[in-house]
């Protein structure tokens, strides 16, 4: 099979043909020896959690199934993006996803063009020690005014000191219009909440406990 190759390549292949997408891949994934499948469930709950309406990725990888199955289970759109052609991996599970071949300023055109608000995102592409804070930082802030208000953006390799993400995200809590957080395991997983009004509006809690009668 003519495919563009991905960290653990075969094992992928491996699991997608005979087990296909489902919950229990991603479960499979976290007992394995793979670091990077640790923050799998951690992403799709998230996704999950929120409702979303609008999920979006930059960084096609093993994060790509599990926000399909998030974004299947909410009925959601699903954006994702990558510099390289990666869409054979999702024809073998038959995945239906706007697939954006590109790099991140052509997803933010599409963004901007459809004005398309996101509940969830996932940046997985500050991963280069070329790559300086500032950047990383700019990045960001031209994502964010297509965040919902309450919606989140994840970052991986939050918590690597070789990777400029770190210390963008210490930069990003002086920020009051965000709340921002390292989840400290498989390198780092950053989230940030945006605080702040949105013209695409607010994620609400559905669920909110009530207080007992009498």
């Amino acid at each position: 099979m003519n495919l563009p190759d991905i960290h653990c390549k075969d094992e992928l292949l491996d699991d997608l043909i005979h087990r296909g997408l489902s919950r229990d891949i991603i479960n499979v994934w976290f007992r394995d020896r793979y670091s990077t499948s640790k923050h799998l469930l951690t992403l799709s709950s998230i996704a999950i959690g929120l409702s979303s309406k609008v999920i979006v990725e930059v960084g096609f990888g093993r994060s790509t199934f599990a926000l399909l199955l998030a974004a299947d289970l909410l009925k959601a759109k699903f954006i994702c993006c990558d510099r390289y052609d990666y869409t054979g991996y999702l024809d073998i599970i038959k995945a239906k996803v706007d697939y954006v071949h590109g790099d991140a300023k052509k997803l933010l055109a599409k963004l901007k063009d459809e004005d398309v608000g996101v509940d969830f995102m996932f940046l997985d592409y500050f991963s280069s020690r070329e790559r300086s804070a500032a950047s990383v930082e700019k990045a960001i802030y031209r994502f964010l005014p297509f965040l919902k208000q309450n919606g989140i953006i994840a970052v991986h390799d939050a918590e690597e000191d070789c990777y400029n993400a770190k210390a963008t995200l210490k930069q990003l809590k002086k920020d009051s219009a965000l709340e921002v957080l390292t989840l400290p395991y498989n390198y780092g997983l950053g989230l940030i909440r945006k605080c702040s009004k949105s013209k695409y509006g607010k994620i609400t809690d559905e669920w909110q406990k009530k207080n007992p009668k009498g």
